[in-house]
């Protein structure tokens, strides 16, 4: 253990009791030992520093936010707490494969990997179903370009050196509310290399109050400002990936819209775009049931 470089865990709180022993006992179980866990409770109404408070462990490291804050805030003030060599990151309602970290840190021995990430589970809670999040070859190295056409970067999943968040302007941008880590990941990936374990070492519970699913406007808002912005990077402007991701992105904002039956805005998107309805669909088939597909379509016709 005294070889090992530290890991510091980054775990934020806000009324996370209900799935929040099962992370907790995920990062006492891991095989890598040198770890500290920095609890960040971001005043929390509910018993989460009881429950966190119960375990007899030293390196399990409590510390209670002054205020409330956005997340993104909150994780930069725990990051502030933390003495590792390493900053890995765990929600309260994920958890970890026991050999996470013992897989990733290994990793690091190339002096150009700044960030190591994995595949994961993605699990359906009380439903005893899970499955992969990709069955596809993630990807590795200096890849931006393949990261901007699919992200894949599970915060869950991350240890990065922690000396590039002082690199980076001290950490996650406040200015996003539901993408810093996806800003964070491409600002490292523009001077570091990104190694994968492809096996997944995560569990990502999908569950109603999901930040993911919650912030889902949010999200689609701020990526689209974040694109506008990089078109003038000198390094993520010029690749064909942010491109794609634009184009990506827009079908999003259609689809969302076609869910909540707002047709004329759909296709004010298709028509933004240039493209065809049967291009939008090749997107949507899955989304869409040919029902709305076809009503749709006449709205189309009607506004458009």
């Amino acid at each position: 253990m005294n070889n090992q470089p530290l890991v510091s865990i980054i775990m934020n709180c806000y009324n996370g009791e209900e799935f929040l022993q099962e992370a907790i006992e995920s990062v006492q179980a891991q095989t890598y030992k040198n770890w500290e866990l920095i609890f960040w409770d971001n005043q929390s109404t509910d018993k989460s520093a009881e429950i966190f408070k119960k375990y007899n462990n030293p390196r399990l490291k409590y510390f209670y936010a002054p205020e409330h804050t956005l997340l993104s805030e909150a994780r930069n003030k725990a990051i502030g707490h933390s003495s590792g060599e390493f900053l890995a990151f765990l929600d309260v309602d994920d958890w970890w494969a026991q050999d996470k970290l013992e897989k990733q840190i290994p990793l690091f021995k190339d002096e150009d990997v700044g960030l190591v990430y994995s595949n994961y589970w993605y699990v359906l809670n009380g439903k005893n179903i899970k499955y992969p999040y990709s069955k596809k070859i993630l990807p590795k190295g200096w890849c931006i370009d393949d990261i901007l056409k699919n992200y894949c970067v599970g915060l869950l999943t991350i240890t990065v050196r922690s000396k590039i968040f002082k690199i980076l302007n001290n950490g996650f941008n406040p200015k996003y509310y539901a993408i810093e880590d996806f800003d964070f990941v491409l600002n490292l990936s523009k001077s570091w290399k990104i190694d994968c374990v492809q096996t997944p070492l995560a569990y990502f519970r999908h569950h109603e109050n999901n930040n993911s699913f919650i912030l889902k406007d949010k999200r689609l808002t701020e990526l689209q400002r974040w694109c506008k912005e990089a078109k003038n990077d000198s390094i993520i402007g010029p690749k064909k990936g942010l491109i794609f991701m634009v184009k990506l992105l827009s079908y999003q904002e259609a689809a969302i819209h076609i869910e909540r039956k707002n047709y004329k805005a759909a296709w004010g998107v298709a028509k933004r775009l240039k493209f065809s309805i049967y291009q939008l669909r090749l997107l949507l088939k899955i989304i869409v049931p040919d029902t709305l597909f076809y009503k749709a379509k006449y709205y189309y016709a009607k506004y458009l």
